[in-house]
């Protein structure tokens, strides 16, 4: 079972205040296939 995960866009929080926003978009963005070059080796 394998899940997409995709970063946040915008400036809309999904936790308390931007430097926990800044930490969990950080490692969002290590798993968007957007984004990383080899999201299944976390490489960015």
């Amino acid at each position: 079972m394998s899940r997409e995960i995709r970063a946040p866009r915008g400036t809309t929080l999904n936790t308390k205040g931007w430097l926990q926003e800044a930490v969990l978009r950080c490692l969002m963005n290590n798993l968007d296939p957007e984004v990383a070059e080899n999201p299944d080796e976390l490489i960015v």
